[in-house]
């Protein structure tokens, strides 16, 4: 793993693809107990329950109705109440508990290990830059990254409800999978497309936010020397100066990161539209019972999440490669796996 860094431990300004997943892989390892109750419950389940409901559902709807074609009539209605019902009603508490344990410990374990590290360093050399400027590294990377690690079993569930749910709505009507596939497709093209710019403006959102936190701690640890020299007009048009390009670069990553999410989402509702294109066809054909109605109903919100999340998850993790080449940045020439080593 070492190797990997040949300029003798100094991070690039992003990390490689394997780098970066070697460290998020012994973070998720360091408290499995929390991680894996975490991914079961907040990643898999989270996707995967809100199918089960919508067999039943079908099944339930079909026998009451003797399996007649779906119109839109009271029949139809009740079916997409339930479905609708039924697929807001799968929510996993018991995941959002151990979800938030987890990115607590790894990012106790992490700035535990950053800040062992400073503290075993002469006072000269302990940070590249200042105290300051750390400070962003401490809070802000450091969160980025506890907050992926929990995503990490996201795609598993993600793929589970797609396989599984394209599964059953097929034997429906198999132009249904066309009607997903397609915007999945879409996010993960544009996705990759934009990996440079999301690495680039975070890189650039995470510098401008240190500059400020550096500039902050210098004028508080010369507050006398800047009101004998009467520099307190010229000290402040700098702050406004630094803060106003922190202000400027933090648009752009949000900005960035919000038409993203924007993307996913259209591309989800393009994929939503076609999907009743197909069942108003079935519908008109005579094909779609009440109960088919029903689980294709709920299935739609279910397919929907899971496509756009998955373009959340692929945008996060070309941020934390960021992330994670910052906090490796403060070990200097410590090796990088020191960043990530297990700790009580």
């Amino acid at each position: 793993m070492t190797a990997g860094f040949a300029d003798g431990g100094r991070a690039p300004e992003h990390l490689s693809r394997g780098q970066s997943w070697w460290f998020v892989w012994r973070l998720a390892r360091f408290q499995p107990w929390l991680y894996l109750p975490s991914g079961l419950f907040a990643s898999i389940l989270f996707y995967a329950l809100p199918l089960v409901p919508g067999l039943i559902v079908k099944q339930l709807l079909d026998q009451l109705s003797g399996h007649a074609p779906a119109t839109f009539g009271l029949w139809t209605l009740l079916a997409l109440l339930a479905g609708v019902a039924v697929a807001r009603v799968a929510e996993n508490l018991i995941g959002a508990v151990f979800e938030v344990a987890t990115t607590m410990f790894v990012a106790a374990l992490l700035r535990r290990n950053l800040f062992e590290h400073i503290l075993e360093q002469p006072g000269a050399s302990a940070l590249p830059a200042s105290p300051g400027e750390a400070i962003s590294r401490f809070r802000d990377d450091v969160d980025a990254v506890s907050r992926f690690v929990t995503w990490t079993i996201d795609p598993i569930g993600q793929g589970l409800a797609l396989v599984v749910g394209l599964a059953i709505l097929a034997q429906i009507d198999p132009l249904i999978t066309a009607a997903v596939v397609v915007p999945l497709i879409v996010v993960l093209v544009v996705v990759n497309g934009a990996t440079r710019r999301i690495q680039e403006y975070r890189r650039i959102q995470q510098e401008a936010i240190g500059d400020v936190t550096e500039l902050l701690g210098e004028v508080f640890g010369a507050v006398t020397s800047v009101k004998v020299a009467g520099a307190e007009e010229h000290v402040m048009a700098h702050l406004h100066a630094v803060n106003e390009a922190r202000r400027a670069a933090t648009l752009r990553d949000l900005l960035l990161t919000h038409l993203l999410s924007s993307v996913s989402t259209n591309a989800t509702n393009l994929g939503t539209g076609l999907l009743l294109l197909v069942a108003a066809q079935a519908m008109h054909t005579g094909r779609f019972t009440v109960g088919d109605f029903a689980l294709f109903t709920s299935y739609l919100g279910s397919l929907a999440t899971a496509t756009g999340m998955f373009g959340d998850f692929l945008r996060q993790y070309r941020q934390t490669e960021v992330s994670l080449a910052r906090q490796v940045e403060l070990l200097g020439d410590a090796p990088p796996e020191t960043l990530v080593a297990h700790k009580p």
